[in-house]
């Protein structure tokens, strides 16, 4: 499993947040992933994939968000830089560094989980997966701004 480093990160920018403002409880409830997908920002540098899901902020339900992610193929190192949108359909508080973090952190742990099996590596040249689904349910608590 890859090391969650927008994880740590996420958590870090939390802890130095906490001290500035009350701040609002939210649960993001991660659904599936569509990995390697050119609409999604895939071209032959990148995988492009998207994360589907719910966003609950104080009771207030947002369901069937999104955000894409790119990538650089040939990742398989824990430290390579992951490029995660802000959500798409969503308008409201939301502390962004920390909403990556858990985006990545779930993204990382389902193509670890589930995609094994893959290669998305520069050995991966002539075989790659377009559009390939991973449904995962994962809920995290987080706070926002």
């Amino acid at each position: 499993m890859a090391h969650p480093f927008g994880v740590m990160r996420a958590l870090l920018n939390l802890l130095l947040c906490r001290g500035e403002r009350m701040m609002a409880a939210a649960t993001l409830t991660f659904r599936r992933c569509i990995v390697n997908s050119p609409e999604y920002g895939g071209d032959e540098k990148h995988l492009g994939s998207r994360v589907y899901f719910d966003l609950d902020v104080e009771g207030q339900e947002h369901p069937n968000l999104y955000a894409d992610i790119r990538q650089p193929i040939g990742f398989g190192s824990e430290a390579e830089f992951v490029e995660v949108t802000e959500p798409y359909g969503y308008a409201g508080p939301l502390n962004v560094p920390v909403f990556q973090g858990l985006v990545e952190f779930y993204y990382r742990h389902v193509i670890g989980a589930q995609g094994q099996g893959m290669m998305f590596g520069t050995q991966a040249t002539d075989m790659r997966f377009i559009g390939y689904v991973l449904e995962k349910e994962m809920r995290v608590h987080f706070e926002v701004s």
